[in-house]
């Protein structure tokens, strides 16, 4: 076992770090962008086939008093293998206390329990826009977290031709070399908008972001419907575990400045694996469900329950046109002359 995880410890280190060699002599700025995109790339593949736990703090907050508007924390897990995805949220705000989202291609299924402890049942058997949107801004802060700026991913930025490198330079932080990249990025099919500022790589790891500060603006409607920009102010800073050229965070923090509110985000995982998941991990099997077990009072299948009424129809139907069938046939009374 000792030796298995030595092994896989080595493996991942070569992944990681495989990204080094050869363009830290080179930093122009068109050379780097090339190898930062091909470790942008092994980051994305990593976050792929991944399992992460642990406690997820969203806080807004006065930007003038920091007194607090808004928090909520809770313990999340997210899975990704084989195409699919699973985010589980299980907290005590009132509303549910265990809630898992699974979704697999174009499929997928809710379920969650009232109680811990209770059995669990399906909520929706397709994961709404709004899930998916959730799932994808949870794994930004946290699986995505070592290639994202504020919930928005490098790994597609990069690969526009709008991304543009407008600097690299070296930095020694703590007795480390990381690479400072400052970039240029115009949002594409959003007018008027843009992001620019710097972001601090580690080349250890494969370029994972250690820290960022970013400005970003976007055009919105203002009052009288003309339109105005709207700034962001982005900033992040993410922690790794000792261990060497393996991204691992231990640490997570974003955040977001729009007007007077400062949006903030805190991931401290607990648990950290890189690997592949099991296939029926993603299937209601492993939340003790069959196929046909919903909740009292909800429909089964909305499919299968469109069939048993257009069946019910039909055959009611067929039932009155055999009554006037036999109706037709049966002879009618004449009276005597």
């Amino acid at each position: 076992m000792a030796r298995a995880t030595v092994l896989l410890s080595a493996a991942l280190a070569s992944f990681f770090g495989s990204a080094r060699s050869g363009w830290s002599a080179d930093l122009s700025r068109e050379r780097f962008l090339v190898d930062y995109r091909a470790a942008v790339e092994r980051l994305h593949a990593a976050s792929r086939e991944i399992h992460v736990e642990g406690v997820l703090t969203n806080t807004s907050l006065s930007a003038k008093t920091s007194k607090v508007k808004l928090e909520n924390r809770a313990h999340v897990s997210l899975t990704s293998s084989g195409g699919c995805q699973k985010l589980r949220i299980f907290n005590d705000s009132g509303r549910y206390v265990d809630r898992v989202m699974v979704a697999c291609g174009g499929q997928g299924f809710v379920v969650r329990s009232q109680s811990t402890g209770s059995p669990y049942f399906i909520e929706r058997d397709a994961v709404p826009g709004s899930f998916l949107a959730h799932m994808a801004r949870t794994s930004s802060v946290t699986t995505e977290s070592m290639f994202s700026i504020y919930q928005k991913s490098l790994h597609d930025f990069v690969k526009s031709k709008s991304f543009s490198v407008e600097h690299v330079s070296e930095v020694e932080q703590n007795g480390e070399t990381l690479v400072k990249m400052e970039f240029k990025h115009a949002l594409e099919n959003v007018r008027a908008s843009h992001m620019s500022g710097w972001v601090l790589l580690d080349p250890s790891r494969s370029l994972a972001i250690r820290e960022y500060d970013v400005n970003s603006s976007l055009e919105v409607q203002g009052p009288g419907g003309a339109p105005r920009a709207r700034s962001y102010h982005l900033v992040g800073r993410i922690q790794y575990s000792d261990e060497k050229g393996i991204a691992r965070p231990t640490d997570v923090l974003t955040e977001m400045r729009v007007d007077d509110t400062i949006n903030r985000s805190i991931f401290q995982p607990t648990r950290w694996d890189y690997g592949p998941t099991p296939s029926e991990k993603f299937t209601l099997a492993a939340y003790g469900l069959g196929e046909l077990e919903r909740p009292p009072g909800r429909p089964t299948n909305r499919f299968a329950l469109g069939a048993i009424l257009i069946a019910a129809v039909a055959l009611a139907i067929g039932l009155f046109l055999k009554y006037l069938s036999l109706r037709a046939r049966k002879p009618s009374a004449v009276s005597s002359p």
